[in-house]
């Protein structure tokens, strides 16, 4: 059975750097939006030094994705023949499923402000709603961003210092695909007794 959605690293480093290309320098996506350089902008499951103020992290929560099944009148099974073996074919399962893309903003007090982080929250909602809500096939995997999430405060004191911290929880809703092999047969013959006028009399029907 195969899954299309087993791996989503190229569909979050689309959405945060705007890039998919390991050997290019990201400057687009939601980071490229907030005006921020790739060296501020981290995994959030990183464990490596944080950046200097003010920086940005990302990550895909997991668990916490549940299946999205179409209407009744739009079926999500059909049967296509197996491009790998031309006597089989495939049952192919299609239903969608929900994620959620964690995005924070850090700066620490005095030398930023808790006005000036949410503004580079804000800029990556405008981003996310202008330009991502409007694709339908991201990265051919029909994926697109539902809604730009909400801004929630979560500045904490941290080491005698207050750091400002604005989270933003972006829902997304990612198409699946999977398939299984099912043999196929071309022709199948059922044996028939019938009894017309109290004669038996066999016939066969090819299908």
């Amino acid at each position: 059975m195969s899954d299309s959605t087993s791996d989503l690293t190229d569909l979050i480093n689309q959405i945060v750097f705007g890039t998919t290309d390991q050997e290019a320098t990201p400057t687009g996506g939601v980071m490229g939006a907030c005006g921020l350089a790739a060296a501020y902008v981290v995994n959030e499951n990183d464990p490596g030094e944080r950046p200097g103020y003010p920086f940005m992290t990302f990550m895909l929560l997991s668990p916490g994705s549940e299946v999205q099944y179409g209407p009744p009148q739009n079926p999500y099974r059909e049967v296509i023949d197996d491009p790998d073996n031309p006597d089989d074919v495939l049952l192919v399962y299609r239903n969608a499923r929900r994620h959620t893309l964690r995005l924070y903003y850090y700066g620490q007090q005095p030398e930023q402000h808790p006005e000036s982080i949410r503004a580079l929250a804000n800029k990556a909602q405008r981003y996310l709603e202008s330009s991502l809500n409007r694709e339908l096939d991201l990265l051919g995997m029909d994926a697109r961003v539902v809604s730009p999430g909400d801004i929630r405060d979560a500045t904490t004191v941290l080491n005698d210092a207050t750091e400002i911290r604005m989270g933003i929880d972006v829902p997304l809703l990612v198409g699946e695909t999977y398939t299984m092999p099912l043999g196929a047969f071309a022709d199948v013959t059922i044996a028939v007794t019938e009894e017309p006028d109290g004669e038996e009399e066999e016939k066969e029907i090819t299908i």
